[in-house]
C-alpha cells in the first residue's frame, strides 16, 4: 500500500506540472501579443526542472523497466545544464566565485566580444551593446545574458552563427514539448497562464545597454561588475515569482506557482547569504543591510531552515523525503501534505506567507538595483 502511494503521489505531482507546462505553451506563440516571442526566456529553466527531475523517476514508476518518455541526448545535455542554474550559488560544483567567473567567462565576455569587440570600426564599436533589459511595470524580469545562463546553451553556439543554436532550440523545444504531452500536457486554444493576464503595455521588450556600464551602476556598485551581473539574475527570478507566475490564479495551476515561488526565493536567500559570508568584505554598507534584511524576516528563516531544505529536496525531485511519513500525505491535498509535515504550517498559510516574503525580496532587490549608482 505505501510504495503504491508514494507512486502515485510522485506521478500526479509530475503530471500536474506538465499540465501547467502545456497551458503556458498554449499561451505563448499565438502571435497575438508581443510576449509571445520573449516568454520562454524567464521560464525555460523551470521547465527544465520539470522534465528533468521526472525523467529521473522513469525506472521507479514502471518498475525499473526502461519505458516511458526519452530524450535525445543533445536535448538531455542541455536539459540538465539549463535545470542546475537554479541553483545559483548553491552549485556545489562551482561554488560561488566558481559562478561568478562562470557567467562572466561564459556568458558576459562572449556576449561583449561578439556584440562590441567584433565590430572593426572604433566610433561604431563605441555605440556597440550588448545586454537587452526585458521590464515589466518598470522592473527587470530577464535580460539577455540572464537567459542565456539559464538555456544551458554553450557560449560559442549561443553567440555564434545563428544555424547550429536554432538547431539545437528547434529540437530541444521539441523534445520538451513530445516529453510533457505524454504526462498530460495538451495544447488547448481555451488555455490560461499568467502570460493571458500580463498587459502587453507594461512590457518593455528590450533595452539595449552597454554590460560594462551596466553591472557597473547597480547593486553593489563599480567595483563588483561581476557580482552585480548575477544580482541581476537572481532580481529577475524574484520579480518573475512575485510578480508574473502569481497572475495566474486558476486552481489548476496553485501548486505549480507555489512550488515555483518557493524553490526560487529558496535559493536566492540562500545564495545571497552564501555572497555575503564569501565576499562581505567586498559589498558595501548598503548591500550588506539589504541582504540581512532579506535574510532576516521571519518566514525568510522558516523557508531556508533545514526543515524548508526537507521540503525542498522533496518537491525538486519529486519524491518524499526520508524524514516524511507517507501516511501524513494524501493525494487530495494541496502539495499533498508536505508543507505541514516539514513545516508544521497550514499549506494556505504557508501560500499567503511565501507570497508576501517573495513580493518583499523582489522589493529589495528592486530598490538595492537603483541604489547601486548613488
Amino acid at each position: 500500500m505505501q510504495p503504491d502511494l508514494k507512486k502515485t503521489l510522485i506521478a500526479h505531482a509530475i503530471a500536474t506540472d506538465a499540465r501547467y507546462v502545456g497551458r503556458f505553451v498554449s499561451t505563448i506563440g499565438t502571435g497575438k501579443s508581443s510576449l509571445d516571442n520573449t516568454a520562454s526566456m524567464w521560464m525555460i529553466p523551470y521547465l527544465s526542472l520539470f522534465a528533468y527531475e521526472s525523467s529521473l523517476k522513469l525506472r521507479l514508476l514502471y518498475d525499473g523497466r526502461n519505458d516511458g518518455p526519452r530524450f535525445t541526448e543533445g536535448v538531455s545535455r542541455t536539459l540538465e545544464r539549463s535545470r542546475h542554474t537554479l541553483k545559483l550559488f548553491e552549485d556545489t560544483a562551482r561554488g560561488v566565485d566558481g559562478q561568478i567567473a562562470w557567467y562572466h567567462d561564459k556568458v558576459v565576455h562572449p556576449s561583449r566580444e561578439y556584440f562590441i569587440e567584433k565590430i572593426k570600426v572604433p566610433f561604431l564599436r563605441s555605440l556597440g551593446k550588448d545586454l537587452g533589459v526585458f521590464s515589466y511595470d518598470n522592473v527587470p524580469i530577464s535580460n539577455t545574458h540572464a537567459a542565456a545562463f539559464l538555456l544551458g546553451v554553450d557560449a560559442d553556439i549561443l553567440f555564434g552563427p545563428p544555424e547550429p543554436l536554432g538547431d539545437i532550440l528547434m529540437s530541444t523545444m521539441g523534445g520538451y514539448g513530445q516529453y510533457f504531452a505524454q504526462w498530460g500536457a495538451n495544447l488547448d486554444p481555451a488555455a490560461t497562464s499568467f502570460m493571458v493576464e500580463m498587459d502587453a503595455s507594461r512590457f518593455v521588450p528590450g533595452r539595449d545597454v552597454r554590460s560594462q556600464g551596466y553591472y557597473t551602476s547597480v547593486f553593489n556598485g563599480a567595483s563588483t561588475p561581476d557580482i552585480n551581473a548575477l544580482l541581476s539574475l537572481f532580481q529577475a527570478l524574484m520579480n518573475v515569482v512575485a510578480m508574473l507566475l502569481p497572475l495566474d490564479t486558476t486552481e489548476a495551476s496553485r501548486q505549480t506557482v507555489i512550488k515555483l515561488q518557493f524553490l526560487t526565493t529558496y535559493h536566492v536567500i540562500r545564495s545571497l547569504k552564501q555572497l555575503a559570508l564569501v565576499h562581505g568584505s567586498k559589498l558595501t554598507d548598503t548591500s550588506l543591510a539589504t541582504i540581512e534584511q532579506i535574510a532576516l524576516q521571519e518566514m525568510a528563516v522558516l523557508a531556508t531552515s533545514d526543515a524548508a531544505k526537507v521540503l525542498r529536496i522533496s518537491l525538486v525531485h519529486y519524491d518524499i523525503h526520508s524524514r516524511i511519513e507517507l501516511s501524513d500525505l494524501a493525494i487530495d491535498s494541496l502539495l499533498y501534505g508536505l508543507v505541514e509535515a516539514t513545516l508544521s504550517m497550514p499549506v494556505e498559510l504557508f501560500a499567503t506567507r511565501l507570497q508576501e516574503l517573495a513580493s518583499f525580496v523582489a522589493g529589495q532587490f528592486n530598490n538595492w538595483e537603483r541604489l547601486g549608482s548613488s
